[in-house]
């Protein structure tokens, strides 16, 4: 016993080294965090949540300068915006650029991915609190960020944004030209509830215009079965929107629209696609899901990201 309280006793003189610790990382300002691609995820307006449908695929994006509401079927609206995280709560304010220059006063909370803003849309008072009522004229947008990133495929020759890193897989596929390791390129986005998907095919050379059409269909069915074997096409419409430009060194285009039933599901499921031939490679570019997620803002700058190998690239970005 008296050797155990010795020992006791000669732990306690020995000097305390104190313990190392990792310096806690630095939060970024709200100014650097709130930089980049919000998509809606929640809306309230008189006290109540609003339908899925009035938000889904709508998007807020900041950068240094302004701030830009996306809503589907709308103009996007520009505004300036500032904002106060001294105060509490933190306070922004959003000003539109154009016509008489209005200002929405709001508040607003940021924790990483997440953002929440509560906005005076049509009066001059600035919310005081998180909430709305009925017959008010505040708005609660419940966001969260979009992790879009740049791939490249040297091997394939080509550069693309996607919502998250995509995974990769390999198919032989048929193609008029003979058969071809086709790769593809699939992000699962839960946001918007739809999937992008990208794929490259080789060709034994440059083709004709009579073998052009023969290979899109082949790529179009592939990236179907690639999707969902199950999925039968039912409906084949050319894309009524505007389309971007394409790609520099692209011979033949077409932008498609198709309808795809699937076993147990009422309804049809959209798929829009894009396809590509330059030089010798075949790109097919695809989004499937919700029909609110295939006609988001998202879908564009999807399109709009597309590179080839001999095009200049844009600067990497991450949001």
């Amino acid at each position: 016993m008296r050797c155990l309280v010795f020992a006791f006793f000669a732990l306690a003189l020995l000097p305390r080294v104190p313990a190392q610790q990792q310096p806690e990382p630095k939060a970024r300002p709200d100014a650097e965090a709130i930089l980049g691609a919000w998509s809606i995820v929640g809306l309230e307006t008189g006290g109540k949540g609003e339908a899925e449908k009035n938000f889904r695929g709508n998007t807020f994006t900041f950068t240094k300068e302004k701030a830009t509401l996306q809503e589907r079927g709308y103009p996007r609206i520009e505004f300036s915006y500032t904002l106060d995280p001294a105060k509490t709560p933190k306070t922004i304010d959003l000003t539109t650029t154009k016509g008489s220059g209005n200002t929405i006063k709001g508040i607003y909370t940021l924790d990483g991915d997440d953002l929440v803003m509560t906005l005076s849309v049509g009066g001059s008072t600035r919310p005081a609190e998180f909430i709305t009522k009925a017959g008010g004229d505040t708005e609660t947008f419940t966001l969260k960020r979009i992790g879009w990133e740049r791939y490249a495929d040297k091997a394939s020759g080509f550069s693309i944004e996607m919502p998250g890193k995509p995974e990769e897989r390999s198919r032989r596929v048929d193609t008029p030209t003979g058969s071809a390791t086709t790769t593809f390129l699939v992000v699962r986005h839960e946001l918007d509830r739809v999937t992008y998907l990208v794929s490259a095919t080789p060709l034994p050379g440059k083709l004709e215009a009579k073998d052009a059409d023969a290979a899109q269909d082949a790529a179009q069915k592939a990236m179907v079965a690639e999707w969902d074997k199950s999925a039968k096409v039912t409906r084949v419409d050319p894309d009524g929107g505007k389309s971007p430009k394409q790609p520099a060194g692209v011979s033949f285009g077409k932008d498609l629209v198709l309808g795809l039933e699937l076993p147990e599901v009422k309804d049809r499921v959209p798929m829009r696609l894009r396809l590509f031939v330059a030089g010798d490679r075949l790109y097919t570019l695809a989004v499937a899901g919700l029909e609110e997620g295939t006609k988001s803002p998202s879908v564009d700058r999807f399109w709009n990201s597309f590179r080839l190998g001999d095009e200049k690239k844009d600067p990497p970005r991450k949001q």
